[in-house]
């Protein structure tokens, strides 16, 4: 603990050059915002976010739940509005819980949405509805898992203003993708690119990448007694890289795992595609080669993935769809390009 602390902000720095800020889903409660520091200086240099300014729960006692969630997170919220970040502050709560306590969560969300109307409210309780005709239909942002995403039910919640993130945890095992230690490595980088373009999650929500479970760094290689445990859960196993995406090096420095460099690769496929999609909605001519190229790369060819369960395990198959989409890019910005030297 002490250790990494004294390299803080190269560690936040570290983070968001993988496109990971440096804020938690688990803030402990009072008034002020953990690491909020962080957050404002990954603004500073451009990069913003999404975090979570505190946490809400399930009201049982309101005047104890008012007192010991309410407030604080009140107070928070006006620090995040007063620095400017206020359209990047979510509230995240009542984890992966399940029906019979929905009674005690649509209690404080009705407290929340007039008390914080400009708070989104994020969730992984388990709706399969997404808050359409359910007690949950409060929640802003539901975020279900990937191997429970379902498009028909997704459409249905987007429809009535929701957005639908998704993630993966403990239970995601083959056939679906995951960033264990076992897992193909291509799997982290399909999860965050080819799989979110087909799917359209509205984003993508990870408990921990530095939950170690050691008491000193690594400070030599490449064979190394590091174990990659994350946390047990519940007392069980304790999954091979669960939790874990970044070690601690010599001195508390951060070191990248193979799987992080994979994530921040399939969010860099996700940005091509992005590219691609904003050039082809301005693309004059929508039935030419080009047009029908890029819509065919968008859809994301079968031979990388055909559903959530059944993808590739092959990069040069990744590589090829990465390039094809590259290449279409190169060739709308030259055509570009010509034209307006033409027009000068």
């Amino acid at each position: 603990m002490n250790l990494w602390r004294r390299r803080r902000l190269e560690w936040a720095d570290f983070l968001v050059e993988y496109f990971i800020m440096p804020s938690t889903i688990y803030p402990a409660r009072g008034d002020k915002i953990p690491d909020f520091d962080l957050v404002e200086r990954a603004a500073a240099k451009g990069r913003y976010g999404f975090f979570t300014v505190g946490p809400w729960t399930e009201c049982r006692d309101e005047a104890a739940w008012r007192k010991g969630i309410l407030e604080p997170l009140k107070k928070r919220a006006a620090v995040a509005r007063a620095a400017g970040l206020g359209r990047w502050m979510v509230s995240y709560g009542c984890d992966e819980t399940t029906e019979e306590r929905f009674p005690a969560i649509r209690r404080a969300i009705d407290i929340l949405k007039h008390e914080l109307p400009d708070v989104p409210l994020v969730t992984t309780a388990v709706d399969p509805e997404l808050g359409v005709g359910s007690p949950l239909a409060g929640i802003d942002w539901f975020v279900p898992l990937t191997k429970a995403w379902n498009p028909a039910k997704v459409a249905a919640a987007r429809a009535e203003g929701r957005k639908v993130w998704w993630y993966v945890a403990c239970g995601e095992r083959p056939p679906y993708a995951n960033l264990f230690v076992e897992s193909p490595l291509s799997e982290g980088r399909l999860l965050m690119g080819a799989q979110a373009i087909r799917m359209k999650p509205d984003g993508f929500l990870y408990y921990a990448v530095s939950k170690w479970n050691q008491r000193r760094p690594i400070t030599s290689g490449p064979f190394t007694d590091w174990s990659p445990h994350g946390i047990r859960h519940r007392g069980g196993k304790a999954f091979d890289g669960d939790g874990v995406w970044a070690y601690c090096g010599p001195g508390g420095t951060p070191v990248a795992t193979l799987r992080l460099e994979n994530f921040r690769d399939g969010v860099e496929d996700y940005n091509c595609a992005m590219t691609l999609a904003r050039l082809l909605e301005k693309h004059a001519d929508k039935t030419d080669a080009w047009s029908v190229r890029a819509r065919e790369l968008l859809d994301v060819p079968l031979s990388v993935m055909e559903t959530m369960s059944n993808f590739t395990d092959d990069p040069r198959r990744v590589y090829a769809w990465r390039d094809g989409m590259a290449d279409l890019i190169e060739q709308e910005l030259a055509a570009a390009s010509r034209v307006n030297k033409e027009a000068e």
